[in-house]
């Protein structure tokens, strides 16, 4: 007898509705079953007279993600043999790509967040940050240290520097939410949850992703780490289940998802930027470090020891372009600059002269 004919008819509608069209072996039909059909045969007034489909259906509505099989598709290089690869999408080109989520960390007060606002803005705008060319595009930020009134303050500087009014229509793209204070945290750990992961996000994690869909938002800024991740960064199950959430977001969004991050006492220590486990690094497409300039380090313009204003941003790793580049940075009138342009394509990018702006649409508002 197959594994088929020893089914019931529930139990063929439950196969059916979990494997789809594969063809599972006989052990793992009765592996999944001994979860489901307990669950179907459990008393339940309110599918007591409904028929088998219906009640197939009710059961699996109640049924955990983890309970159903997991469809897989395989692909060949065949398939793709005669159409070329679509281009890598970057929100910066070689350092911050589309589709996935990049890490910025760097000591507390050094100016993350400053970076981070002032790459939402020039991202609103389409114009360079710190020197690099951005794709025009709305974005979303949940800032968990700073009030409104500061990032006003932070947007005069950068607003000035860009050479623009903060009425510009395409900064109507840039949405904010400031939750000083609130419970902020993106994951959450259910140890209850039997044979499923343990592992989920919250009600504030679903409606970020909802804003940002809803407003076409292609750049989500976390600021910062510590305050989204609430579990235990240096357990490594933990950390890539919280990471893996942040690449489902960037992927339903195509966007670039950066989070702000402080490192740890040894990531300060040995200059690597890093904190917790090494999963941290690992999991992330794309991490950038910035830090204060050493003498003799972070470009021609070096600074000298002890300049409070000097910085370098680093490329600590980079899955889809060349690690080790180093952008000399300096803060000037609220703001930081790249002390040396970038040639893009033959051309140097101006980065303290306004860049001459096409007419272009507004995009998304708030």
């Amino acid at each position: 007898m197959t594994p088929s004919e020893s089914l019931s008819a529930e139990e063929l509608l439950l196969r059916e509705a979990v494997f789809g069209d594969a063809s599972p072996s006989a052990a793992t039909i009765q592996s999944v079953m001994k979860d489901l059909v307990p669950a179907i045969e459990k008393p339940a007034p309110t599918r007591e007279k409904l028929p088998v489909a219906d009640k197939v259906a009710a059961v699996l509505k109640t049924l955990p993600a983890s309970t159903q099989a997991r469809q897989m598709l395989v692909h060949t290089v065949g398939e793709v043999a005669d159409a070329p690869p679509p281009p890598r999408e970057w929100l910066v080109e070689g350092l911050i790509p589309f589709g996935t989520v990049t890490f910025i960390s760097g000591d507390g007060g050094i100016g993350k967040t400053l970076l981070g606002q002032q790459l939402m803005m020039a991202a609103a705008l389409g114009l360079p940050w710190i020197g690099r060319p951005t794709v025009r595009t709305g974005s979303l930020a949940l800032f968990c240290e700073d009030e409104v009134a500061e990032i006003q303050r932070r947007a005069v500087d950068i607003a000035r520097h860009h050479r623009v009014s903060l009425s510009d229509p395409l900064l109507k793209g840039m949405g904010f939410l400031c939750e000083v204070g609130e419970d902020n945290g993106l994951n959450r750990f259910d140890g209850s949850a039997g044979d499923a992961s343990p592992y989920g996000t919250t009600a504030l994690y679903d409606a970020l992703t909802d804003l940002a869909e809803k407003h076409k938002s292609r750049l989500v800024l976390l600021d910062s780490l510590h305050d989204v991740f609430t579990g235990n960064e240096n357990y490594r199950p933990a950390v890539k289940a919280f990471v893996r959430a942040l690449a489902q977001m960037a992927r339903r969004l195509d966007a670039a998802v950066v989070v702000l991050a402080h490192p740890s006492m040894s990531g300060l220590d040995r200059g690597s930027g890093t904190s917790g486990s090494t999963a941290w690094n690992n999991a992330v497409r794309s991490r950038l470090y910035l830090t204060r300039r050493e003498p003799g380090r972070g470009g021609a313009k070096d600074g000298a020891a002890g300049d409070a204003r000097a910085r370098v941003l680093k490329t600590m790793k980079a899955n889809y372009g060349a690690i080790g580049t180093t952008i000399a940075l300096r803060w000037e009138k609220g703001v930081f600059v790249a002390e040396e342009p970038p040639a893009v394509e033959g051309e140097v990018v101006p980065t303290r002269k306004k860049m001459p702006l096409r007419r272009v649409l507004p995009g998304p508002r708030w």
